[in-house]
């Protein structure tokens, strides 16, 4: 996404970013932690060996819902929904 987008403002880029990470984190399962999303695998390991963490391992809220239209129109690129 990041090749293919053009950005308003270094602001809007770094908006961008924190939120795929966000995501990434905390609702995308990877192959690697056995298909499960990296904060479900943080908290179960928590539980296991809770005198590793300074802090309490929660989730974030969830994902913002953005219309389609507002998400293209950041994207700068026409929308193609198939129906």
């Amino acid at each position: 996404m990041l090749a293919t987008t053009r950005f308003d403002s270094s602001q809007s880029l770094e908006q961008t970013i924190t939120r795929y990470v966000q995501v990434y984190n905390q609702h995308i399962p990877q192959k690697a932690l056995r298909h499960i999303a990296p904060i479900q695998t943080l908290k179960d390991w928590a539980k296991k060996r809770p005198e590793l963490f300074k802090k309490r391992v929660y989730n974030l809220r969830g994902l913002d819902i953005l219309d389609l239209e507002t998400l293209a129109g950041r994207l700068r690129r026409p929308l193609h929904v198939k129906r």
